[in-house]
């Protein structure tokens, strides 16, 4: 799957040299990292000059750095503000183009991939539709030839999930995390894509929760309440339902499905799910999950029944 990664103009050459990628210590920073997957590809974009640049790829899963003090990111106090980058991947160049693309370059073509995408992320979701779309552009520029690279005993590095979640945060966030370590759980084969995702069309704008893919590469959209539902979770699903299907999957020939996970439901909404259910063209396009979780690392899902005895 493709990836841009967010860099300021200082961090770039650094993430370059090292060959590393790294994001700010907040569990919504790791909540991004974590949908990035060993071979995947990636790009750089540097959000002061607004250009993109690649390409790359994970050579590594996401891992925390046991001690990000001693660098490569410690020059500076917005280094030591953000952790130092604990949450990293390492990363190797596929082609290592000497010049970037101007975003607004690609925002002309009308692809979905905009400045609001990227708005306050540090790793973002891309269609493999719009990473091509970036390649071909950059082949227009010259090649900077780069040596082998073979970092030092990837085992050793410990998993990202495997660091302990702050439970002392926002248990909005903590809760998020732990559906997506245990995504499979929802469904078999699901794969995580990104989260916090921000989506636009037209003046519609929101954030979703989650974004993933089943195992026919059908879009995904999770939606996650800490508490019951209310009927305008109907609305808010299918909104973003609507404009995922626009942006990418019409470019793919697959559907988007819609899932809700929540602390239960509202009488109201309780009733009206089953008729939704009924009116819906594709089985299993909407499906709401109960959870049950210490809010520490165990969770489980039970799909909600559709007939109300």
């Amino acid at each position: 799957m493709p990836y841009v990664f967010l860099v300021n103009e200082m961090n770039k050459p650094i993430c370059l040299k090292h060959r590393l990628f790294g994001v700010p210590k907040t569990e919504k920073a790791r909540s991004q990292l974590s949908s990035v997957q060993k071979g995947d590809q990636l790009f750089l974009y540097v959000y002061g000059s607004q250009m993109l640049y690649g390409y790359y790829e994970s050579i590594s899963n996401p891992f925390v750095e046991p001690h990000p003090e001693k660098g490569p990111w410690n020059h500076t106090p917005t280094d030591k503000k953000h952790g130092y980058y604990p949450y990293r991947v390492w990363i190797d160049f596929i082609q290592d183009y000497q010049r970037g693309i101007p975003l607004k370059k690609i925002e002309q073509l009308d692809v979905g991939l905009d400045r609001n995408l990227l708005l306050r992320k540090s790793v973002v979701y891309i269609s493999d539709f719009q990473a091509n779309i970036i390649v071909q552009l950059l082949k227009d520029f010259p090649v900077k030839k780069s040596k082998e690279f073979k970092p030092k005993n990837l085992d050793q590095y410990e998993n990202l999930f495997a660091h302990p979640l702050e439970v002392s945060k926002e248990k909005e966030e903590v809760l998020q995390l732990l559906v997506q370590k245990h995504f499979t759980k929802v469904e078999n084969d699901l794969r995580l894509l990104s989260s916090y995702v921000n989506i636009e069309y037209g003046s519609f704008r929101g954030e979703i929760d989650i974004l993933g893919k089943d195992s026919k590469k059908n879009y995904v959209v999770v939606e996650i309440k800490l508490k019951n539902l209310t009927r305008s979770i109907w609305g808010q699903v299918f909104s973003y339902s609507n404009v995922i299907r626009n942006i990418y999957a019409k470019h793919e020939g697959v559907e988007v499905r819609s899932f809700v996970i929540c602390n239960g439901f509202n009488l109201k909404t309780l009733y009206s799910y089953p008729e939704l259910k009924k009116l819906l063209k594709y089985e299993n396009s909407l499906r709401v999950f109960k959870y049950n979780t210490d809010f520490k690392d165990e969770i489980s899902f039970q799909e909600v029944p559709v007939v109300i005895n």
